[in-house]
């Protein structure tokens, strides 16, 4: 099976993205795993660094897009567009995309076994899948009307609060209309987990999603809901990871506080958010020690 791995860093990654790495060709180093890592203008030019260290530890190659400078949070989804025109632009043919958060910590090796090409769709998304909250499915109507809000936007960046913007036309607009014509309802595909068949990919980039004019952008600007859009707009299936595997369990929202025996006792496959704080750094090398 040939994998795609997709990974975004940042300055704020530099003390956990060398520990996600390992874990992922701990698990998947058997595949023939390939990576592109976008940086998004880290000081000390972290995806290289991470290249240098593990290309020769994995059976494909990592390619690095970086950014000279940071455009900002809200400027992810046109960072994952960016990830996979390069993807295209490889010409090489890969089973699936694995798109992960470097925030992100594996906690079972059954997570493997996940990886089974008689198991796995051809077609669609794989995640954990959930609905959407309220707020997002009236953001989500609001940025289809002609005439609306968009985010406010200062030295080029975008920011988190509302400014009325007047008549625009939101990028995927046209999806989202023929989304809720598949019969879209608000479900999500969380972005520290995500999986895509190669065909998908292969039909979005067909229907030119990765070239449209990404920045014209409303109040929604998360990647992991347009993928899930975009998908929908394809009529391509949404599968939740207990679909392939009913045992896959994951912890999503993780508090301070959490134990590793809770985990283990548990089962889960991976747990998110662990970011660079000492509690979560000291949970990393637990899991590190259990897993050998």
């Amino acid at each position: 099976m040939k994998i795609l791995l997709f990974l975004m860093v940042c300055d704020s990654d530099q003390g956990i993205i060398f520990s996600t790495i390992q874990q992922t060709v701990n698990l998947l180093g058997d595949l023939a795993l390939h990576i592109i890592i976008y940086d998004d203008a880290s000081s000390g030019k972290l995806g290289q660094r991470v290249k240098d260290e593990f290309e020769s530890s994995i059976r494909g190659k990592i390619h690095v897009i970086r950014r000279e400078h940071s455009n900002g949070f809200y400027h992810i989804t046109e960072n994952i567009m960016v990830m996979f025109r390069h993807a295209i632009g490889l010409h090489e043919r890969f089973d699936y995309v694995l798109k992960v958060d470097p925030d992100l910590a594996f906690t079972n090796r059954h997570f493997r076994n996940f990886f089974n090409s008689e198991l796995l769709p051809k077609k669609g998304i794989i995640s954990t899948v959930f609905q959407a909250r309220l707020r997002d499915h009236i953001q989500f109507y609001l940025d289809l009307l002609p005439f609306g809000f968009h985010r406010k936007r200062r030295l080029g960046k975008i920011e988190h609060s509302w400014k009325w913007a007047g008549f625009r036309k939101i990028w995927w607009r046209n999806l989202g209309f023929q989304a809720l014509l598949n019969g879209y309802q608000g479900e999500v595909t969380p972005g520290y987990f995500i999986l895509i068949a190669w065909e998908t990919v292969i039909a979005m980039n067909e229907h030119q999603y990765f070239d449209m004019a990404h920045h014209n952008t409303g109040l929604i600007f998360a990647e992991d809901v347009f993928i899930t859009i975009m998908v929908k707009a394809l009529d391509h299936p949404i599968y939740d990871v207990k679909d392939i595997d009913p045992n896959f369990k994951a912890a999503i929202f993780l508090h301070e506080g959490t134990a590793i025996e809770g985990i283990k006792n548990k089962g889960y496959y991976l747990i998110h958010p662990l970011k660079d704080r000492p509690w979560a750094n000291i949970l990393r090398k637990e899991i590190e020690t259990y897993l050998v």
